[in-house]
């Protein structure tokens, strides 16, 4: 008999995970990056195929402190 949930016991995945990038919905940004990264938005690769662009980023801080 095979177990239902075989990825369940993997190591780590019961944890909080340990990232240190902020993940940030691609629709709160302020407008100019929304028309920059048009997140969820319908697109059509370079063969035709249907895409969608990614609606949620990691947040990468800049570096500059204020």
């Amino acid at each position: 008999m095979s177990d239902p949930s075989p990825f369940a016991e993997v190591a780590g995945m019961s944890e909080a995970p340990n990232f240190p990038l902020r993940v940030v919905d691609g629709l709160t940004l302020p407008t100019e990056y929304r028309k920059a990264l048009r997140p969820g938005e319908d697109w059509k690769d370079a063969t035709g195929f249907p895409r969608q662009l990614p609606r949620y980023f990691y947040e990468v801080p800049s570096g500059i402190r204020p």
